[in-house]
């Protein structure tokens, strides 16, 4: 995906803010997960993966999820 400007890291749009960060114009995510469904119940596990989105992130995003659902 391609980030023209993250206001939670480059700060606001229309005036100087003194905390930025080098931010990274492109960032790459991928997720990978399963769902199984027995009778009205749901349940669905997922894995996140995002590339670092600024200079000196020191590694990789990830997290997980867990969701489950039931039918009425």
């Amino acid at each position: 995906m391609a980030v023209a400007h993250d206001i939670t890291m480059d700060g606001p749009v229309f005036r100087d803010y003194a905390y930025t960060v080098e931010s990274k114009p492109f960032v790459a995510e991928g997720i990978l997960g399963i769902g199984i469904r027995y009778s009205r119940w749901q349940l669905a596990v997922a894995r996140t993966l995002r590339t670092e989105e600024f200079e000196g992130q020191g590694r990789d995003h990830e997290y997980g999820s867990v969701m489950l659902g039931v039918a009425f």
